[in-house]
């Protein structure tokens, strides 16, 4: 069942199925095209799908699993593409932090503003909920934030990515090693 391209509620619950799902199973069941992941650098750690400008699916270099759905609203950056096709409610009314916050209540993990390398520059932070129902427990919702609380980002993903794993082995090594981070790194 190949989605169309506008994301109806319906092609959102598709993509929100499939997340932990691996790259080789989306194809098969022909949710998405079998075209090349895009490596935006050498040995990324993460590689992605564009299936509509401004809509990415995000997977796991290693694994080629399926861990983040990222629509983007807004230009962070001089080349970003933005999704420009209606969103399913109530995501489509997303415009600033706090409809966001009127809609889904208190975040239950939040950043306020904070600098990102150029060309992105300054970001107005990012607001992170957790979904209930649908199937949906594994999965999470973030809203990324500009300057002045406008969205210019929403994501679904998996609650606990590969990332997320590896950081934290990361921090139990270095908490076993009782040195800092940039001390054990050496060793």
């Amino acid at each position: 069942m190949q989605l169309r391209p506008t994301l109806n509620f319906s092609q959102l619950e598709i993509y929100l199925k499939c997340l932990g799902r691996s790259h080789a199973d989306l194809v098969a069941e022909q949710i998405v095209t079998a075209e090349k992941l895009i490596e935006v650098y050498p040995d990324p750690l993460t590689l992605y799908l564009e299936p509509e400008p401004g809509l990415y699916l995000v997977f796991w270099a290693e694994t080629k699993i399926f861990e983040t759905l990222i629509i983007c609203r807004a230009k962070t950056f001089p080349d970003a593409v933005v999704y420009s096709a209606e969103l399913p409610e109530p995501y489509g009314g997303f415009v600033n932090r706090e409809v966001v916050l009127a809609t889904l209540g208190q975040p239950y993990e939040s950043k306020g503003p904070y600098k990102m390398p150029l060309p992105s520059g300054e970001a107005g932070g990012w607001d992170s909920f957790e979904i209930f129902g649908g199937g949906h427990d594994s999965l999470g919702f973030t809203a990324n934030y500009d300057c002045q609380l406008n969205v210019v980002q929403l994501a679904f993903s998996l609650k606990k990515t590969a990332l997320d794993i590896e950081l934290e082995e990361y921090e139990r090594q270095k908490d076993k090693s009782g040195l800092p981070a940039s001390e054990s790194e050496g060793q």
